[in-house]
């Protein structure tokens, strides 16, 4: 069980490859008053029905659509119920004219609909007393060139403690028809229900510690080398030497294999929290461009800064999470990219006291990106003195 608030009670479950009979479960030894809930795609209308029974108990609910829950498991649901009301901050709506403009989600009478105007007329909501899931037609299909099928850009932002990070969505449009698929249910607020593609929510924990976990290994024994010469986020020399003629002459980078990527943590000269970037090109063997490697165009390193170098080899992108570090904490991983649409098929399993979620995009704690695959942060909570 997580604590934070002195007499806030937490409770945290993940299910992975949940049955038809699956529920959210509200524990039982308190009464919770908000839930958190991560699903992946192809399990999340079945959560929004699941939610809706939630919000008549009086619980605040959040739900958001990912690409995977603790493990990188690609079918799972989790889920962090809390005997405290979470904050709902910014949002904003999905902007439904550029996705599928008859389709929305709505509250009607209290309900939580999913609705096509024009075409169809699909309903997700309650209908005496029981979830009821209908569909109504008012014409034609609507044809597939009518969805817009570019990645969806849609992201969660969760506040824990001094703890601050922001989660891309999961695509799901082959399971709800939107882009992405995110909301809150809040009884009274007046955009409960509708699909957003952000959504910023602070959690009722006051102090949060991390760790990061990655399969980097590092270059040069895990030197740190001054950067020398640098113009944005072009590293031009560390320790007055070439920095591409650096990693092209390192044995174990290139022996690497062409599949490796190359990653950076920026140590800044005040002190200030290390940044990790990936590298994302290299300078040739000749040319004004011969010494420069490129990072994230979002870096700017500053001459003075120390750096270190890593490789991430393609066999360290599968290697398997322990579950061990995913228990009785909060955890959002870098998920691998998915290599097939049809996953071996799991028994159902549930891991008590895990709660988090993963994106293949990646993802931003406390301004550090975090994007190579495997790579986690785990929140931990304290409680107050």
């Amino acid at each position: 069980m997580l604590r934070s608030l002195r007499f806030l009670s937490v409770s945290s479950r993940t299910t992975i490859s949940p049955s038809k009979g699956y529920s959210l479960r509200a524990p039982t030894d308190f009464a919770p008053k908000s839930v958190v809930v991560f699903s992946t795609p192809q399990n999340i209308k079945h959560v929004i029905m699941e939610s809706v029974e939630s919000m008549k108990q009086g619980v605040q609910v959040v739900v958001a659509g990912v690409d995977t829950v603790p493990g990188n498991q690609r079918n799972g649901v989790s889920e962090l119920w809390m005997d405290e009301p979470l904050k709902i901050g910014h949002f904003k709506e999905l902007d439904l004219a550029e996705q599928y403009p008859e389709q929305q989600v709505h509250t009607h009478n209290g309900e939580v609909c999913m609705s096509g105007h024009s075409h169809q007329h699909q309903h997700q909501h309650t209908h005496g007393g029981e979830p009821c899931s209908g569909s109504h037609s008012h014409g034609e299909e609507p044809a597939a060139n009518s969805y817009n099928w570019s990645k969806p850009d849609g992201s969660i932002t969760i506040n824990i403690g001094t703890t601050h990070t922001t989660l891309a969505l999961a695509n799901t449009l082959f399971a709800t028809q939107f882009a992405n698929t995110m909301f809150f249910l809040e009884k009274g607020h007046p955009k409960q229900g509708q699909v957003l593609s952000e959504l910023e929510i602070t959690l009722p924990f006051q102090k949060s510690t991390t760790v990061v976990h990655d399969e980097w290994e590092p270059l040069f024994d895990g030197k740190k080398m001054e950067i020398t010469s640098v113009a944005g986020n072009l590293l031009k020399q560390v320790d007055g030497q070439s920095c591409a003629g650096l990693l092209q002459g390192n044995d174990r980078l290139m022996s690497a294999g062409k599949e490796s990527e190359v990653y950076v943590k920026i140590f800044p000269k005040d002190g200030s929290e290390p940044q990790r970037f990936k590298c994302i090109a290299s300078g040739g063997a000749w040319g004004a461009k011969k010494d420069i490697v490129a990072l994230n165009p979002e870096a700017q390193p500053q001459r003075g800064d120390k750096v270190s170098f890593y490789v991430l080899s393609p066999e360290k992108k599968a290697v398997p999470p322990t579950e061990s570090k995913h228990f009785g904490v909060i955890s959002f991983e870098c998920s691998p990219e998915q290599q097939s649409f049809d996953p071996p098929k799991q028994p159902e399993q549930t891991l008590t006291h895990v709660f988090g979620a993963g994106s293949e995009q990646g993802f931003v704690t406390n301004g550090i990106i975090h994007e190579s695959s495997g790579e986690t942060v785990v929140i931990a909570t304290e409680e107050s003195p």
